[in-house]
């Protein structure tokens, strides 16, 4: 997809994520769980520092196209990150919704 060029980013942004709701429908066809399976933290309890896994830029294009969240966000924990912000919108930000949950377990966290 290529970068999203409009005078109001985030309108862009909202219509085409309503256009996919409509079609694929909130969970996009993704696994979700009917539960929460990791506890609930306290936001910003262990540092003020947030990391965040995104692939694009709505405004600036590929950052990261082919990245591994799972594997990017296990490298902010190890390093001692305490909060992730991993995008899973794929307007704009090339995430999905099956991103963050394809193997969290297996990288030793949960996100």
């Amino acid at each position: 997809m290529a970068p999203v060029r409009a005078e109001n980013i985030r309108d862009e942004i909202v219509a085409q994520r309503r256009e996919r709701v409509s079609r694929l429908g909130f969970d996009e066809g993704a696994a979700i769980p009917a539960t929460r399976e990791a506890p609930l933290v306290p936001f910003l309890g262990k540092n003020g520092l947030i990391c965040e896994v995104k692939r694009r830029s709505p405004s600036k294009g590929d950052i990261a196209p082919g990245l591994d969240a799972v594997a990017q966000a296990g490298l902010y924990v190890r390093a001692g990150a305490g909060n992730l912000s991993v995008l899973t919108v794929p307007e704009g930000f090339g995430g999905s919704l099956s991103a963050p949950a394809g193997g969290g377990a297996a990288e030793g966290f949960s996100l």
